[in-house]
């Protein structure tokens, strides 16, 4: 979050002087919409932007998610960000309610975030042996396991147990396994005509 050019090491001076105040709230306006950015991104435009993204990319999503999260996070907890929302506080800004607000989202969205990425970790090595498999028959082997370790992340999550996430997740495993099944599969003896 881009900082204002403003010393704001006395909060009292700078809270009386309106030009520095409206300068405050032009930064606030600018972290706000950086942080709603980061907020919005969901999963699902992953699915909607990639060509057939398989569930690795779901745990990268929420990897980096944690991670873009966690780093607002600290930053809005820094001492001149601090000090800069005690000055609009002070003022009575109309940006301090709404920031206010949305510090609280980042937090929240952190929480679910970090949860999401925590839990999906275990998922990573069947994944990760999914996407790698040389042989298409071989995979039969990682569906009982998969399964399972979803139905448990499903049950013990305290944010990926909704039908949403598990929709997302179990397409992009059936995207994992369909590019596996083209590998696999030659197209040319499919349609070959038996003479």
């Amino acid at each position: 979050l881009p900082l204002p050019p403003i010393d704001v090491a006395s909060i009292e001076r700078v809270a009386r002087d309106k030009d520095m105040v409206r300068v405050l709230e032009t930064a606030v306006a600018t972290w706000t919409r950086q942080i709603k950015n980061v907020l919005k991104t969901d999963p699902e435009h992953v699915l909607k932007s990639s060509e057939r993204p398989g569930p690795l990319a779901e745990l990268e999503f929420w990897r980096l998610k944690a991670s873009n999260l966690l780093s607002v996070q600290k930053q809005l907890q820094g001492e001149n960000v601090r000090k800069v929302i005690r000055v609009l506080d002070m003022t009575k800004s109309t940006y301090y309610p709404a920031f206010n607000r949305l510090t609280k989202e980042v937090a929240t969205a952190c929480a679910e975030a970090t949860d999401n990425s925590k839990y999906l970790k275990t998922l990573e090595s069947t994944f990760t042996r999914m996407h790698a498999c040389a042989h298409f028959p071989d995979l039969v082997s990682e569906f009982r396991p998969t399964i399972h370790l979803i139905m448990l992340i499903w049950k013990h999550s305290r944010h990926y147990n909704t039908s949403g996430r598990l929709v997302i997740l179990i397409r992009e495993i059936c995207n994992e396994l369909i590019e596996q099944a083209r590998h696999y599969v030659d197209a040319r003896s499919i349609f070959a005509l038996d003479a």
